[in-house]
């Protein structure tokens, strides 16, 4: 979705009406040293102020946890279970309330909760400050990801063999950010797995056609190849240099591993 607001009226209208579990409201808990009491986290964090979520709900993870086992920010699954120390729930938070969500794409190779799958994973309050150390937040790191804004899906795939097989791309009404049609269409492995939700009368056929090939999209690539040549010209360099650190007998090769090792040696025997 191009817009927050549209990405989140059909997350109310997916709780709404696809879904028969009871839906908790919950806020995030807001304190500020301030005088005039407003909380910079509202602005600087991505933890959602207020949550509206299920058991059944489809989430997307805003927190890293351990990203080599794929427990991280953007990772998507389904709420299967909500545990709330008080009968109030969320009304009367205790720090030992935590929301089981059930990630498909993690790794971790055992099982965290007794009795459940080692991809049932129990997600607790999380923590933030403000910039100026002023301001905090304690909320659920978790997103309805029925719908979502297109910078939000950056870096998501979509297609067989990944958490959503299908996408509807509704596309900006304007060309503010010429990245954002192309960001949106290529989330998807297969012509066949993307649909364009907009009006008819909103769009047309050459404006399709015209995603990643305008001015600007080509002034964006010329600038993404020219990153992507310095990082082999630097990368170069650096594996050189790290080459000629390794010490070897007069006719042996270095190597770019030896120079590691040499590295890893002199910075266990100085720190």
């Amino acid at each position: 979705m191009p817009t927050l607001v549209k990405a989140h009226q059909i997350n109310i209208d997916y709780l709404k009406h696809d879904l028969e579990t009871p839906i908790a409201r919950i806020k995030a808990q807001l304190t500020s040293s301030k005088t005039n009491g407003k909380n910079c986290c509202i602005s600087e964090s991505n933890l959602p102020i207020r949550n509206l979520l299920c058991v059944g709900v489809t989430v997307m993870v805003l927190k890293n946890y351990v990203v080599e086992e794929n427990v991280m920010n953007g990772s998507v699954g389904t709420v299967k279970e909500m545990h709330f120390k008080n009968p109030e729930g969320d009304a009367n938070p205790d720090p030992t309330d935590y929301i089981v969500v059930d990630l498909p794409t993690s790794k971790l190779s055992r099982a965290i909760l007794p009795g459940k799958p080692s991809t049932w994973i129990p997600i607790s309050r999380a923590q933030s400050r403000c910039e100026n150390n002023c301001c905090s937040i304690s909320a659920f790191p978790l997103q309805i990801c029925r719908a979502l804004t297109i910078h939000k899906s950056q870096g998501m795939t979509i297609g067989d063999g990944e958490q959503f097989k299908k996408v509807i791309v509704h596309l900006p009404d304007n060309a503010r950010c010429p990245g954002l049609p192309l960001v949106a269409c290529s989330r998807s492995k297969k012509a066949n797995d993307l649909a364009i939700g907009n009006k008819l009368e909103e769009m047309s056929k050459r404006e399709i056609q015209q995603i990643g090939s305008t001015k600007a999209y080509q002034a964006r690539r010329a600038f993404l190849k020219t990153l992507s040549d310095k990082e082999e010209e630097t990368q170069k360099i650096t594996i050189d240099g790290i080459t000629k650190l390794h010490n070897v007998n007069p006719g042996e090769a270095q190597t770019y591993e030896g120079g590691c090792e040499f590295l890893l040696h002199w910075y266990r025997n100085n720190f």
